[in-house]
């Protein structure tokens, strides 16, 4: 399994740093993240898990979204947070 992508909106954990929305493309064979403690990192490679988001990490509105690549096929997985309840 190769993650391609990761798409983020109105994710709370790194609504201090003024961030509303992320999108990182791994496209490279290394990546690296860089800042100082506490600014997001581990958050981050958490949400490039391929499970569903959970919603108590997002504002109303926000969504994920993993892009992967496995054997050959490409998949997109999405976490949207558009009502009061999450929808998977």
């Amino acid at each position: 399994m190769k993650i391609k992508s990761l798409h983020l909106k109105h994710y709370l954990r790194l609504s201090f740093t003024g961030l509303d929305e992320i999108c990182l493309t791994f496209d490279q064979p290394h990546v690296v993240i860089l800042g100082p403690n506490g600014c997001g990192k581990s958050s981050l490679v958490k949400e490039c898990s391929p499970m569903p988001a959970d919603h108590t990490f997002y504002g109303l509105g926000g969504f994920k979204v993993v892009n992967i690549e496995h054997r050959g096929s490409q998949y997109r997985l999405e976490s949207l947070f558009t009502e009061a309840k999450p929808r998977y």
